[in-house]
């Protein structure tokens, strides 16, 4: 950096002080600012910046505000980098005198951060000043205009309920604008709670739930005030705790509550039948439970209630029984978006695209509303078919015709469809296009569709962006050392997987659910733990010599080792988890019942072709739901069309 003719510039300094501080080296960052001093480039405010930043990081206070006292001009990352990094070290009190001097000199106006920061000091406070400092710090947010972004308002809602000043809180959550995040829902209920105020906290949480926000947080938080034997539990407590389990995917949890509010005299209603039902719909949950569910809820006389018969629809399809399904539908006297929606989505991921887009059509011509999630499920069904230009208009429709924003969501779609179909490039001119950040999903099913057809170039682009956002997500590094398998490339290969024990990164591991005799049994590739696993391997290889026999060769592209003996290829794949819990059902089921399994990633194309064959010769229909839809296998054949 000192080489004779050559001058560090501000960014050259600002980037140096930025890696001592995450490299976790004072030392080089306290000789950097001497450099900076001598070459004149303490003065930006840029490297004062860094050096704040850094210096606070390491505890070094009083350098910090040397650099900040002696600064002749400040933005707000100057403030709020000492408001942040002060709070960090516990100096509260000059945190908050720095904010209210941000505000009075008025060189710099304080960000959302700034004003988050501050009001979570508040807890830490004085008790007699939290309450008026609270106050002001809510209205100075709301002359701002910052008071109604998530981190702020979380930030003071955190600080009434903690003086016990509910009402406060309700004012402010009541008042907030447009569709609330699951955060501020968990405030809130979490302030309820704490204040004793358990039934306000049990209707705030069936009115989130009605929003169609996510429950495991606050679901948690109504755990710890459920238990108490204090506590009433009337119809209200127990359908919020079954929408909690229902959300949480906890089937066996909801299942057990059910059972133990049948022993009390509250009978269930509309709500906690929808619930359970709900519950049934996870993966790992068993369909004969949400099948017993119905025909309670039908006993009763609550299945024609539309959040009942709408979470019955929903159970069904997500469970891989679309004919249930689509019956339930068909029953149904009113519906909602809930069963629309459900139904598209359902035809969709089980390959049946034209059902799909029938049922679209009947929600047009029955000036039905749409929204975002409808046309998700539209597009998934040309995703699944293959219907590259059908997908595009959909897309457009939505957003010229209804006016529908699209979310992310949409734009996975859309890369998915066009990454499905080979068609590459685009589904990159696609993410270059949206007018949002890609997120993770984005990329990875981008790297996903790289992987399916060797595209190196554009795998390399997808795993360095995923990577960027998520480190530890192994599915980057299995896709990309997959793509390196798949052209060859082994020295790469082993590249990648080196990066990913060097930055600790485990690799997710396959599983397959069966459902037998109300029981789910779970298997992982060449599982020995199974009671029955001698039985497994017996029928396994009998599976092996009739599908040989038939004409099945293993294909050995899908071993992404490198091995060179073509048997111990074979081997490998003839373990694979679908396999065994595909065995297991042959061997544990009546002839002619249909097997549903679920994988928790993509089915290989071997697998595929093997369980294709094997339901011809067992003359079975086989439902395996792997990470990206149903597969329907029925005497030789995939609803999918081997597209997937």
């Amino acid at each position: 950096m000192r080489c004779e003719g050559f001058t560090p510039n501000p960014f050259m300094f600002a980037a140096v002080f930025a890696a001592s501080a995450t490299r976790c080296e004072p030392d080089k960052g306290i000789r950097c600012h001497s450099i900076a001093v001598k070459c004149g480039c303490e003065s930006f405010v840029l490297v004062c910046n860094s050096m704040i930043t850094m210096y606070l990081k390491f505890g070094l206070i009083e350098r910090a505000r040397s650099v900040f006292a002696a600064m002749r001009a400040r933005d707000s990352v100057s403030w709020n980098s000492m408001i942040v990094g002060l709070a960090h070290n516990g100096f509260d009190s000059e945190a908050v005198n720095v904010f209210l001097r941000m505000r009075r000199d008025g060189d710099a106006k304080p960000t959302q951060s700034s004003f988050a920061t501050v009001i979570k000091l508040c807890e830490n406070l004085e008790a007699a000043a939290v309450s008026r400092l609270a106050r002001q710090l809510h209205c100075a947010a709301e002359k701002s205009g910052v008071a109604s972004f998530d981190n702020v308002a979380t930030a003071l809602i955190i600080a009434y309920c903690k003086r016990g000043e509910t009402g406060d809180a309700f004012e402010l959550f009541n008042s907030m604008p447009g569709p609330r995040s699951v955060v501020l829902w968990t405030a809130m209920i979490d302030g309820c709670l704490k204040n004793h105020a358990f039934s306000d906290a049990e209707e705030l949480f069936v009115k989130m739930r009605r929003t169609g926000r996510s429950a495991a947080e606050p679901f948690h938080l109504l755990c710890r005030a459920f238990d108490p034997a204090a506590i009433a539990r009337d119809i209200v407590t127990w359908s919020a705790m079954m929408m909690g389990y229902a959300q949480t995917g906890d089937s066996d949890g909801a299942v057990e509550l059910f059972k133990e509010m049948l022993k009390g005299p509250i009978a269930p209603n509309e709500f906690t039948f929808s619930s359970a039902i709900n519950a049934c719909a996870s993966p790992t949950a068993a369909i004969e439970q949400g099948k017993q569910f119905h025909a309670f809820a039908t006993k009763c006389g609550h299945d024609g209630a539309v959040c009942v018969s709408s979470a019955i629809v929903t159970m069904y399809a997500k469970r891989g029984c679309i004919d249930d399904a689509d019956c339930a539908f068909a029953g149904q006297t009113v519906r909602d978006i809930v069963s629309w929606n459900s139904i598209v989505s359902g035809y969709a991921q089980h390959g049946d695209a034209r059902k799909a887009l029938d049922v679209y059509s009947e929600m047009r011509a029955r000036g039905f509303g749409l929204d975002g999630v409808t046309f998700i499920g539209v597009i998934c069904a040309c995703v699944h078919a293959g219907l590259v230009g059908e997908g595009q208009r959909h897309f457009d429709s939505m957003v010229r015709e209804y006016g529908i924003t699209p979310t992310v969501e949409h734009y996975v779609c859309m890369v998915d469809l066009y990454s499905r179909a080979g068609q590459l490039d685009e589904a990159a001119h696609v993410i270059e296009r949206m007018p949002i950040p890609p997120n993770a999903m984005v990329w990875r099913t981008l790297l996903s569709a790289c992987r399916v057809h060797r595209n190196v170039r554009l795998g390399r682009l997808a795993f360095e962006k995923l990577v960027s956002i998520e480190p530890k997500d192994s599915a980057a590094y299995v896709l990309m050392s997959n793509i390196y398998a798949n052209t060859g490339e082994w020295g790469e290969r082993a590249s990648v997987r080196r990066l990913m024990e060097e930055r600790g990164v485990m690799k997710e591991i396959g599983f397959s659910w069966i459902e037998v005799g109300r029981h789910v049994h779970q298997f992982v590739a060449w599982d020995r733990t199974h009671p029955a696993w001698v039985r497994i391997y017996a029928k396994l290889e009998e599976m092996g010599v009739r599908t040989r026999d038939a004409g099945h060769r293993p294909d050995t592209e899908f071993v992404l080792y490198n091995v060179e003996e073509e048997e111990q290829k074979e081997a490998m794949l003839s373990g694979h988890s679908e396999r065994l819990a595909i065995a297991f059902g042959l061997i544990s089921t009546p002839e002619g019942m249909t097997l549903r399994v679920t994988k928790n990633l993509r089915v290989c194309g071997d697998c595929h072709a093997f369980i294709k064959l094997i339901s011809k010769l067992e003359e079975r229909v086989i439902v395996v739901r792997d990470s990206n839809r149903f597969h329907h296998f029925r005497d030789g054949a995939c609803s999918c069309g081997d597209f997937w």
